[in-house]
């Protein structure tokens, strides 16, 4: 449960964070038979599809490094059954890493742009 509401306040800190740099978030939590996005935003003209990763220790690893190429095809799984409510010139995915200190009950966010997989 307490996993949970850990993701569920890291997907809000993301989305106020990308609000704030001026996206437009268009779904969260977008959900098909094998596949799932966190967020897909909009900037300018670009579709931004972003997973969200929230963590409150280092001990299994950065946030950033849960996203690997299972993710990856899940989520492209997800993108081709969602239809942009707009024409979009290029499709960006990012990753918002969220560092929770439990301590000082502050976050540290990351935003990492345009990764590529390999």
């Amino acid at each position: 449960m307490l996993r949970k509401k850990v993701g569920v306040f890291g997907e809000q800190l993301a989305c106020e964070f990308l609000e704030r740099k001026g996206y437009d978030i268009l779904i969260r939590n977008f959900c098909v038979r094998g596949g799932e996005i966190d967020i897909i935003a909009r900037r300018e003209q670009d579709l931004i599809v972003v997973e969200v990763k929230t963590r409150t220790s280092t001990v299994y690893g950065f946030a950033e490094e849960a996203v690997d190429r299972n993710k990856r095809n899940s989520m492209n799984k997800a993108l081709s059954a969602y239809h942009a409510p707009f024409a979009f010139r290029y499709i960006r995915f990012d990753i918002i890493a969220i560092d929770i200190d439990t301590h000082s009950s502050s976050a540290k966010v990351r935003h990492l742009k345009n990764i590529i997989f390999d």
